[in-house]
């Protein structure tokens, strides 16, 4: 190849750049992680006083088809489940489970699909149970273990070892459960959550058919743990929160 002037050197220079980036541009690539990283939620300097563990991952999934079919009574009292024939694809927490639906149209988002590995039946699923382990530390022994959801959209319920510990209806806001005591030190513990679709205590009335603030079409749309699970180890005596007031004078 004769070269003539400094363009066409450009230009050689672009191609063979070109043809060494390319084929990486489109190699496979790897996620190492067991879930996707977030900041820690205690903060370097609370570290010395209180530590947590994130529960973000794989969660087993229970669907409930026909949710809609139950009534409010029978959402609101589940009943438990016995030798559950769990899914053998696990849920992404966080991630809602039904987040593809949302994604290729039925709920006015993108043209994408975000979880390929979420069954196309889990878009149609309107209430579920989601279980995971905790894992009991030695340095917990003497605190107070507070589960901190950062949120979860639908009615949900909090089970720990099958005993109920809390009761939330939202879609956006944090909520935090104290489970010191239903924790037994030593050994595995199961963490069981009920969500039902909040669409499902729809009722007509005279300013429109929802009891719950929606928030936005994500909130109306998305059923599941979609933010972080987080918890908490702190001292017996711990502070909650401050507050300073300022003198002007």
């Amino acid at each position: 190849m004769f070269i003539k002037t400094n363009f066409d050197r450009r230009l050689l220079l672009f191609i063979l750049v070109t043809l060494g980036i390319v084929p990486h541009l489109f190699a496979q690539v790897q996620f190492p992680h067991y879930f996707a990283p977030t900041d820690e939620f205690i903060k370097p300097q609370e570290k010395p006083f209180r530590n947590d563990l994130c529960l973000n991952g794989e969660w087993m999934f229970l669907p409930v088809e026909n949710a809609e079919k139950l009534g409010t009574e029978k959402i609101k009292y589940p009943t438990l489940p016995e030798n559950p024939d769990w899914e053998t694809t696990p849920v992404k927490v966080p991630s809602p489970w039904n987040v593809n639906s949302f994604a290729r149209g039925d709920g006015s988002g993108g043209d994408f699909l975000t979880y390929p590995s979420y069954p196309k039946k889990w878009e149609k699923i309107r209430a579920g149970w989601l279980m995971r382990t905790i894992p009991y530390k030695k340095a917990w022994k003497n605190k107070r273990l507070i589960l901190h959801f950062d949120a979860i959209d639908g009615y949900t319920q909090i089970f720990i070892n099958k005993h109920k510990v809390a009761e939330n209806f939202e879609m956006f806001l944090p909520f935090e459960v104290d489970i010191t005591d239903q924790l037994k030190p030593g050994q595995d513990n199961e963490l069981l959550v009920w969500v039902a679709d909040a669409q499902l205590f729809n009722q007509p009335g005279k300013y429109g058919r929802r009891i719950f603030v929606a928030g936005s079409f994500w909130g109306q749309h998305a059923i599941g743990i979609w933010q972080d699970v987080n918890l908490v180890a702190k001292p017996v005596v711990s502070i909650q929160n401050t507050f300073v007031k300022p003198s002007i004078s």
